[in-house]
């Protein structure tokens, strides 16, 4: 159980395959939206825990090192994404659409930095 584990948290530590698992969670959430629209908001919402939980842990780790402008961009998207979800959490408003596309502008963020 343990190497299953390992094994997991390596593959998600490159970047994309992230964003791939968050946008294949949140492809879940749509399908399940389609049967129960209660349920689905929740499933939507949890799609982007792993991606909470690996960023968190990437700026916890490299806390001392200094940052460049990317990852700077990367966390302020981290704080407004995880704002929103709390916000979609607790309905104060019901933007999914706004979390697609701070999903879609981190992505850019990591193409735009190995293409450098």
């Amino acid at each position: 159980m343990r190497r299953v584990i390992t094994l997991i948290a390596y593959w998600l530590c490159h970047d994309k395959k992230l964003l791939y698992l968050t946008a294949i969670l949140v492809v879940l959430g749509g399908l399940v939206r389609i049967v129960h629209f209660g349920v689905s908001v929740w499933v939507f919402n949890i799609a982007f825990v792993p991606y909470f939980v690996m960023r968190a842990l990437f700026y916890y780790k490299n806390r001392k090192r200094p940052w460049t402008p990317a990852e700077r961009h990367r966390c302020i998207v981290l704080a407004v994404l995880f704002t929103v979800v709390a916000l979609n959490c607790f309905t104060a408003y019901r933007v999914e659409f706004v979390m697609l596309i701070l999903l879609m502008i981190d992505y850019l963020f990591v193409v735009g930095k190995n293409a450098d």
